[in-house]
């Protein structure tokens, strides 16, 4: 599995910002289009990937926000690592989560991709979670990082 590193976000950053001075030189009444847009987003999230992983003290991850290299379909079967932390919709579940005490073989629901949220007044990073039908009927996931393909 492809692993995302901080110096890969900061190259991804600095292609896209070359791309924008290429585009503004070549455009300079700085009218909007979607190629800039695009160019100008991507960079944006490499930088703030770039420094999620820095200060959490990742060396590399195989999916960080929206920079993701894991696919899983539903209906596959894939393994949660032991020491997890799961969530759910049980009471069962406080809202930190709790972690595994075991790995567990689930199979795949839905995979909600990883983003980054502009509610705050920084961006903040949403890691990509998977989620699966776990105990009488109750919803559970976790990050996508804690899943091994089977």
């Amino acid at each position: 599995m492809l692993k995302i590193t901080p110096n890969d976000l900061q190259r991804i950053a600095q292609e896209k910002q070359k791309e924008l001075e290429t585009w503004e030189s070549s455009n300079p009444d700085g009218s909007a289009s979607a190629p800039r847009k695009a160019a100008r987003k991507k960079m944006e999230e490499a930088l703030v990937c770039h420094e999620w992983m820095v200060s959490n003290g990742h060396e590399a991850l195989a999916n960080v926000g929206p920079f993701m290299s894991t696919s899983l379909e539903k209906g596959q079967s894939v393994r949660v690592k032991k020491g997890s932390v799961i969530r759910g919709t049980s009471s069962r579940y406080p809202i930190e989560g709790k972690v595994s005490k075991r790995q567990q073989t689930i199979v795949v629901h839905r995979v909600a991709p990883g983003y980054l949220d502009y509610y705050e007044s920084k961006p903040k990073v949403k890691q990509a979670a998977v989620h699966w039908a776990g105990a009488d009927g109750y919803w559970c996931w976790t990050d996508l990082n804690n899943v091994e393909i089977m």
